[in-house]
């Protein structure tokens, strides 16, 4: 839809006995909310520590869009945040604001600073809607360059905040978000677009939908407010080949061993886990460092590895059961470009959830090969929730053998069974 046919649609949707804002935007809010959610579980595979979504949300209809979500998304779980630097004084916005108030969820008047960005695992840009006339003010504008540059993955409502309805980005704002929902149906400057695209807003009625020659969406005989229109592929690039933001984020983590031996029995456990893609060893770090209230310095090798972000902390958990270090150094890094076809590979050589890690007590070198099952000896199991990759519990073999569970040595997906 272009713009004129976009108000066209609003305004016959409110003609008496039509809907009112009021039912429109709990509409539109709820899709949003039901487009995060699946966004965020099927593409994502965000650990629990990413629930913290911030939502920044503007002055108009679309930022409604936004604080209606916001109370969604907290009942299903999520933990928003709102960002509403320029509050409406109407009735219909402040009884929003104030639900959010009741449910405790933090309403900021500015964005915060990019170093706390790490903070959340999904941003809800829920700013400006078809009817925004560029180019845009501050503090919009320092917003949606925040955005373009995210390195948390990055939601639209209708279209991307700072984008001419009709037209695109002709205001130079580089901002490509990594998924978008459409409202009622997809507007124009939308055709090319490549990310992840859903389409929500199940309410127009059908001789509406005749008259005006709009085609929508066959939702089916079913609940759902919203269908997912394409998953998507490069979303943001520097040039060909190359992507910026990926749908299931690509992380590289730095460990340091004490000698190249610990290096490569660490690496063998990772990959052959498929905790990691990748490890490079890298010889010869000197590392200067204070420890204990003295001056350090050490020759060691450096771990340069690759794996999805969701699988961080499983990693962290690895290496800290089984490196040598009362303290080893794990340091992930999120990767914000690279080759599509390589993130793509080694997505495709990790596992996606994992299970348990079991350690060696006796020795490191004594670890068995991946096929191999735990058997009840001097072995402990170190339970790891799936998704987090936290540690929930330590138990001897024998007690994981009382839950009835196979786990694979070091890291597996556990099978039913006893040991």
């Amino acid at each position: 839809m272009d713009a004129n046919l976009s108000k066209l649609v609003d305004d016959r949707l409110m003609s008496a006995p039509g809907f009112s804002i009021e039912q429109l935007m709990e509409l539109a809010g709820y899709g949003v909310a039901s487009a995060v959610l699946e966004y965020w579980e099927k593409f994502q595979n965000l650990a629990e520590n990413d629930k913290n979504v911030l939502i920044f949300c503007g002055p108009g209809n679309n930022g409604g869009d936004g604080l209606v979500a916001a109370r969604h998304l907290r009942h299903f779980g999520l933990l928003p945040t709102v960002v509403y630097p320029k509050r409406s004084k109407s009735v219909l916005f402040t009884n929003l604001t104030e639900q959010l108030v009741d449910l405790d969820i933090e309403i900021l008047d500015h964005a915060p600073n990019s170093a706390e960005y790490s903070n959340f695992g999904l941003a809800i840009d829920a700013l400006f809607g078809f009817s925004f006339q560029g180019p845009s003010r501050e503090p919009y504008t320092s917003i949606i360059s925040t955005l373009a540059s995210s390195r948390i993955p990055v939601f639209s409502v209708d279209i991307p905040s700072g984008w001419d309805v009709n037209e695109g980005d002709i205001h130079d704002t580089k901002f490509v978000p990594d998924a978008v929902i459409s409202l009622t149906a997809p507007k124009l400057c939308m055709k090319d677009y490549a990310g992840v695209h859903y389409v929500g807003g199940r309410f127009v009625p059908p001789k509406l939908a005749a008259e005006l020659g709009l085609v929508l969406p066959d939702y089916g005989t079913n609940s759902k407010q919203l269908m997912l229109l394409s998953e998507g592929s490069t979303k943001k690039s520097d040039g060909e080949g190359m992507s910026n933001v990926t749908q299931k984020p690509v992380s590289v983590v730095y460990v340091t061993a004490s000698s190249a031996e610990e290096a490569r029995r660490l690496a063998n456990a990772l990959v052959q886990q498929k905790l990691v893609a990748c490890v490079n060893i890298i010889p010869g770090v000197e590392s200067i460092y204070e420890w204990q209230g003295k001056l350090e310095s050490s020759q060691e090798v450096m771990l340069m590895i690759k794996t999805r972000r969701s699988l961080v902390p499983a990693v962290a958990a690895m290496v800290k059961q089984l490196h040598s270090y009362d303290l080893p150094e794990v340091l992930a890094l999120d990767a914000t470009g690279g080759s599509e076809a390589y993130l793509d590979w080694v997505r495709a050589n990790t596992v996606t959830k994992p299970m348990a890690i079991v350690s060696d007590t006796c020795s490191l070198s004594a670890m068995p090969p991946q096929s191999q099952k735990v058997s009840v000896c001097e072995k402990s199991a170190v339970k790891v929730a799936p998704v987090t990759g936290e540690v929930v519990a330590t138990q001897s073999a024998h007690q994981v053998a009382q839950e009835s569970l196979v786990y694979d040595t070091v890291v597996g997906t556990a099978e039913t069974g006893s040991v």
